[in-house]
């Protein structure tokens, strides 16, 4: 789903998830894992599953901000957050023997749908910057526009608003 609230890139990082199922037929038993990123330079990798599950995460080039397991009545998590502070590195997450991650190096960053963008040396860390074409560009900028115009309106008009956001996504 593309972020509605606050969108900041049109076609990277989004829908970005790795289902990790041993039966495709059954939710049950597998865990899915959900990339993000937080001001363009904050990255969480988050992994739910109904029972709980043995991981290996791998790191290189970054600095670790928070690493987390959890569980509630209904669901088990595991998070990882951190910030890039090399030029190459990668952070994965091994549930029932399928990875899911993220890579970076040569200035690029790979997101889970395997697009790129590009990789920004700012201060100490890294930054990401969605690579658009020109239309592509335009497109971004005329959501972040609806969007600004969605939050002052509401009712009918706001789901007016946020139906044409979706559609221009796709």
């Amino acid at each position: 789903m593309s972020c509605l609230i606050n969108p900041t890139h049109l076609k990277w990082n989004q829908d970005d998830s790795i289902e990790h199922f041993n039966d495709p037929t059954s939710f049950e038993d597998g865990a899915e894992t959900f990339f993000h990123v937080f001001d363009d330079k904050r990255f969480v990798l988050c992994s739910y599953s109904q029972v709980k599950k043995d991981y290996v995460i791998t790191t290189e080039g970054v600095k670790i901000l928070k690493q987390s397991q959890s569980k509630d009545e209904m669901c088990h998590m595991i998070e990882i957050e951190w910030t890039i502070d090399e030029p190459e590195g990668h952070v994965y997450i091994e549930i029932n023997g399928i990875m899911a991650g993220v890579a970076w190096g040569y200035g690029r960053i790979i997101d889970m749908n395997h697009n790129a963008a590009k990789l920004i040396k700012v201060g100490r860390e890294y930054k990401v910057e969605e690579i658009l074409t020109y239309e592509e560009e335009e497109t971004l900028n005329e959501i972040k526009r609806l969007a600004k115009l969605r939050d002052m309106t509401s009712g009918e008009v706001r789901r007016m608003l946020n139906d044409k956001i979706l559609g221009m996504f796709k």
